[in-house]
């Protein structure tokens, strides 16, 4: 907010962010369950992630393409972003639970390890994350790093978005 927004109050800004983000994330959350049942789980999943996505891409080109108006995309943004996460998140726990082999071991083990699948890639995040917005200081350019971040953002929710189209057990 303060290096690539030029919010004056930066963080003022990023508390209007995380509620505009969590209010549609929330919102969505409650819908895409009901949505996931008519169009299918995928589908949902495909939708979600493109909104996603979207927002990591309004997050590469605003800076360059409309430096002035930064602040206020990064608001429209975590709206956005919120209603693809919600959707995600209510989602995406469904669809493990379509997909687990054996109603016998979900709490055993098949839940943990699907819990570890997801964390683990946080963890790495955060390093990886780091050594980006690190060279973008290395090389004299803040800004840079952000936009670093944000390709990979987007690499990164594009594969995971299209790899659920090899689930194989779910309709849709």
């Amino acid at each position: 907010m303060a290096e690539v927004a030029h919010a004056p109050s930066p963080q003022a800004a990023t508390t209007i962010f995380l509620l505009l983000l969590t209010l549609t994330a929330t919102l969505s959350t409650f819908f895409a369950g009901f949505a996931s049942d008519r169009i299918g789980r995928k589908r949902m999943v495909y939708i979600s992630g493109g909104f996603m996505t979207v927002v990591g891409l309004a997050f590469i080109f605003a800076p360059y393409l409309l430096p002035a108006t930064v602040l206020t995309i990064a608001y429209v943004a975590a709206a956005i972003f919120g209603l693809g996460f919600g959707a995600y998140v209510a989602v995406d726990w469904a669809l493990v639970a379509d997909t687990l082999p054996s109603e016998a071991t979900y709490a055993r083990g098949d839940m943990g390890v699907w819990n570890i699948t997801l964390t683990l890639p946080q963890v790495f995040a955060v390093v990886f994350g780091g050594w980006l917005l690190a060279f973008g200081v290395a090389i004299g350019q803040r800004s840079f790093g952000y936009t670093l971040l944000f390709v990979w953002f987007v690499v990164f929710c594009l594969l995971g978005t299209v790899t659920v189209r090899y689930i194989r057990g779910v309709k849709r």
